[in-house]
């Protein structure tokens, strides 16, 4: 599995591509995620529960880890998701593997 060009670690290989690539087209691009993912990355489990499909639901837990282990510290946080959009500043995955403001990137 591949997030932001980042080879993830084989724990995450129960997480479909699909929510990776929805992630990083929110972190490079401020795209919001949706619900699901907006209640995850916020910490809101009542919203990350409620609005997860069934597949979702069953990897919730690996993807808590995955935020916690591998994004920016700034997640997990109310109305984060909001904030990271409006704010315009974006994040990428640099050649270490380690995130950096993409105006630092280039």
């Amino acid at each position: 599995m591949k997030f932001c060009s980042k080879v993830l670690s084989k724990e995450y290989d129960v997480i479909p591509q699909h929510i990776f690539d929805t992630l990083q087209y929110f972190m490079e691009d401020g795209i919001h995620p949706g619900g699901f993912l907006k209640g995850l990355l916020e910490n809101d489990l009542r919203r990350a529960v409620c609005t997860a499909d069934l597949s979702n639901r069953k990897i919730l837990h690996k993807l808590v880890i995955f935020v916690i282990n591998e994004m920016p510290g700034f997640f997990l946080q109310p109305n984060c998701v909001d904030r990271y959009i409006h704010d315009g500043k974006r994040w990428t995955v640099n050649e270490n593997g380690s995130f950096v403001r993409m105006e630092d990137a280039k």
